[in-house]
């Protein structure tokens, strides 16, 4: 029966991994267009402790350009933060605060910004048992927190509080939409549909590249400077924690040797000199080219005589017409 568990899980997996490749290439225009377009998009993700936010998320996130796709992760607020307006922090990633939340979304909407809110929802079921998973795994163990524990006793409460909120942000211009996350991986990919769904013709053409082969020999890791060491290959051991006496003083940095200093010192200069060089031409005026002149028609250079020597010259010229 675990064979066939293995196997059934296995072909499951296979499944979602080919769904999630096919949406991440419709994101991957998404963002394109996005970006052709000078569009803005601002994703919100709410929902129940252990629900899978942070799953979908990276779902969405991890195929795309991190310096276009910017997520943003807010933790608890500090003492200064609580006595803040509540804008002061929150209002470059988004709003949540009940009251103000519709009329700010109003203005970011009115503004061209595109919205979409979703609400990640899972039974009490599955919540309890995510927090164990999470707990036993030290891989999640940084996910639980007294918050989330304390949330374990108060699933009614946050019920009420969810409907509280949906009654007061739910608006035209940007409504909620809920996703079931009883079952993650079927979660994440109807929450990535229905955000491409939600945005037709989105569609732009993708630029050829052209990608022609290497002329020089290709370099290689033997090539790297023999000054930086290489880390040793995996040996698939259990790691081996230096202690603290064993670990390297603090010192001053390092100074290069006499020849890569040379070498470094030569390679500056004549780069400095090339850009010198090349400012220079650019700022001097255009010139027309003089022409060569010929050597008789080069003038000597025409020796004065001093005071002294054109008086004698002056005056043995009087002595002789005498």
């Amino acid at each position: 029966m675990s064979g066939k568990a293995d196997k059934k899980k296995q072909r499951e997996r296979e499944a979602y991994d080919a769904a999630l490749e096919t949406l991440q290439v419709e994101l991957n225009q998404l963002a394109r267009w996005i970006q052709d377009k000078g569009e803005r998009l601002l994703v919100i993700f709410e929902g129940r402790d252990a629900a899978g936010k942070g799953g979908a998320i990276e779902a969405i996130s991890s195929c795309l350009n991190p310096r276009s796709c910017k997520v943003v992760a807010l933790s608890k607020p500090s003492d200064r933060e609580r006595t803040q307006w509540y804008f002061q922090r929150y209002v470059q990633p988004c709003a949540q605060f009940l009251q103000d939340a519709p009329e700010f979304e109003a203005m970011l909407v009115n503004s061209g910004m595109l919205i979409r809110k979703y609400y990640l929802g899972c039974d009490q079921e599955k919540q309890e048992k995510r927090f164990k998973e999470r707990i036993e795994n030290p891989l999640k163990r940084w996910k639980i927190s007294p918050i989330d524990l304390s949330s374990r006793e108060k699933y009614d409460d946050y019920t009420q509080a969810r409907e509280v909120m949906f009654e007061v942000t739910h608006t035209r211009a940007a409504p909620w939409t809920m996703v079931d996350m009883n079952d993650q991986k079927q979660g994440r990919l109807s929450l990535i549909q229905h955000l491409l769904n939600s945005i037709p013709d989105r569609e732009v053409a993708v630029e050829a590249i052209e990608f022609k082969p290497l002329k020089k020999a290709k370099m290689s890791l033997e090539h790297a400077s023999p000054e930086v060491p290489l880390a040793p290959k995996f040996s698939g051991k259990p790691t081996k924690p230096l202690k603290s006496a064993a670990l390297p003083a603090q010192t001053s940095a390092a100074k290069p040797t006499p020849t890569l200093a040379k070498t470094i010192a030569k390679k500056v200069s004549a780069k400095l000199a090339q850009k010198s060089r090349v400012k220079s031409a650019e700022k001097a005026p255009a010139k027309a080219l003089a022409k060569p002149v010929a050597p008789s028609q080069t003038r000597k250079p025409v020796k004065t005589a001093s005071r002294k020597s054109a008086q004698k010259t002056t005056s043995a010229s009087s002595k002789r017409k005498a």
